[in-house]
């Protein structure tokens, strides 16, 4: 899938011919960290877990459901995700 981004020129002007490519990254799947020792997200049932613009998707690294989608660099940063679907565990960094 490509994205389009809005990329500011100049004061006023905007460039649309810069396109996007989305990547998908899988998290690698760890076993459940001790209590208080990584920064974990328990979630619901609902994936994906954060939504934003920009050209990365992580996956689910034992059933590749979309934890995160519309990332951009440096935006999560060594952090465990606990899977609403197959209730794994995924270490995630970009």
């Amino acid at each position: 899938m490509l994205k389009y981004k809005i990329v500011p020129l100049l004061r006023g002007s905007v460039n649309l011919t810069r396109r996007l490519e989305v990547v998908d990254i899988s998290g690698v799947t760890i076993d459940e960290p001790a209590p208080k020792t990584r920064r974990t997200i328990f979630t619901g049932k609902t994936v994906p877990i954060f939504k934003g613009d920009g050209e990365i998707n992580v996956l689910c690294g034992s059933c590749k459901a979309v934890l995160c989608q519309g990332l951009t660099n440096n935006k999560v940063d060594n952090i465990v995700i606990k899977c609403p679907v197959c209730q794994g565990f995924n270490e995630v960094t970009i």
